[in-house]
């Protein structure tokens, strides 16, 4: 069912459920409008779950695939044991990548598709490098070993600039428990003035 099918759903059954409850047409299309919003709401929990989960996962499976190419298996057989150490959206994308490649696409094809299927800056960096190892018949396992020094690099920024996030966060509550009381007393002294000019 499409999202905007589930928005017009959940807002007339509510609108029409809370109007039969309380007779009250405000309140009606209060809740109707926040059930409206919730499909979109919900889309939006499940895609940022399933980014988290490959970006959570993606450098494991990476190295896991290097280990299994560079130890004989062939990409199949490394999507079969890779699927075995991964889970939610990770073994979701596995599942459905292993009948692609029975199929007789290659690794790269695949992973392009998924690529395209699922919401991740990671994966597509991934499907990109895959793409230009088989164009250019490179050796695959130096493209996996730069895949994991692009994904390290990747999450080092990140964690860079979650700490450059906290310690702003730090310093602006710091500052607002200083700062808070002196407006506070400011605006005392100000209206004292005030009240005092008033009496005059």
């Amino acid at each position: 069912m499409q999202v905007e099918t589930q928005q017009w759903i959940f807002g007339v059954v509510t609108v029409v459920l809370i109007h039969a409850i309380t007779g009250k047409n405000l309140i009606s299309l209060i809740f109707g409008a926040i059930a409206f919003g919730y499909p979109i709401l919900e889309m939006r929990t499940r895609i940022q779950r399933a980014k988290r989960d490959i970006q959570n996962q993606i450098f494991t499976v990476i190295l896991l695939l290097r280990i299994y190419v560079e130890g004989g298996c062939t990409n199949l057989q490394a999507v079969r044991l890779i699927k075995r150490h991964v889970e939610n959206r990770m073994q979701e994308l596995f599942s459905d990548a292993e009948p692609l490649m029975q199929q007789g696409l290659t690794f790269d094809e695949v992973m392009n598709i998924l690529a395209e299927a699922s919401p991740s800056e990671e994966l597509e960096m991934v499907a990109d490098e895959l793409r230009r190892t088989s164009k250019r018949k490179a050796d695959l396992s130096k493209s996996l070993t730069n895949i994991l020094d692009n994904i390290t690099h990747q999450e080092h920024l990140r964690m860079t600039k979650a700490q450059a996030r906290h310690k702003q966060g730090v310093y602006m509550r710091f500052m607002g428990f200083f700062i808070s009381p002196l407006i506070l007393l400011t605006m005392c002294y100000i209206w004292g003035m005030f009240s005092n000019a008033l009496h005059v």
